[in-house]
């Protein structure tokens, strides 16, 4: 097939696209801790909406919105953690060969992936299992994303990756963690940063120790190499 070469109006309706989108769900991430801290109900429509358009964008334009990803403002950092999970738990999903439904539950579970955290802020062996009876309130919630919540921190939990969808959440959430680390030794924060400096990374257990580097191996498991 040719290679389609996008003109230069097509890159910047892209950008603009992928900045509002990601601007939304940041908000979106934003209302919906801000509504557990309150006892309020979750934006859960919003919630979904995001989702969907995090699957659009990547089965639409692949790199566009993981660029976006790296304009992440530090000082909201778990509202941009829960959406650069989701968008590249996605990623991970489309380059499985992951079909629509599955994509769109892959993004839902990282957009969720963190959902107790106000709760488990000072038990952080809560952690996904205070998540779960939250999530069974949402309409259409699947097992599946209960599954990779839970899963995303076994260690406590006691429920294990059991699927590629469970193990692409794993390695999304960790590795979003270890280059947000590194991101902060930079003067430049993610300006610039190569994928071959977090590989670098990964071997440096002085750079965010509690990064469990075993975590992001585990992508290899499903077929995803530390290279791609």
């Amino acid at each position: 097939d040719a290679i389609h070469i996008p003109e230069p109006e097509e890159v910047q309706h892209n950008v603009e696209q992928a900045v509002t989108m990601y601007a939304t769900a940041i908000e979106t991430a934003e209302n919906l801790f801000s509504s557990i801290e309150k006892g309020k109900a979750m934006p859960v429509d919003a919630v979904y909406d995001v989702a969907g358009s995090v699957v659009d964008s990547i089965m639409g334009d692949n790199m566009t919105l993981a660029t976006i990803t790296k304009l992440q403002n530090y000082d909201n950092y778990t509202f941009s953690h829960s959406v650069n999970v989701s968008v590249l738990a996605t990623m991970f999903g489309r380059h499985l060969g992951l079909e629509t439904d599955w994509l769109n539950q892959l993004a839902m579970a990282g957009l969720l992936h963190d959902i107790d955290f106000p709760l488990t802020t000072t038990d952080y062996a809560a952690h996904g299992v205070k998540a779960v009876p939250m999530l069974k309130e949402i309409e259409g919630m699947t097992e599946e994303i209960i599954q990779a919540v839970q899963a995303h921190n076994s260690e406590y939990t006691g429920v294990m990756p059991a699927s590629q969808m469970d193990t692409a959440l794993r390695a999304a959430e960790t590795i979003t963690g270890l280059i947000h680390s590194a991101a902060l030794m930079r003067p430049t924060g993610m300006e610039g940063m190569e994928p071959r400096s977090i590989k670098k990374k990964m071997k440096d257990k002085s750079l965010a120790a509690a990064v469990n580097r075993d975590r992001i191996r585990e992508c290899e498991q499903i077929g995803l190499s530390l290279d791609e």
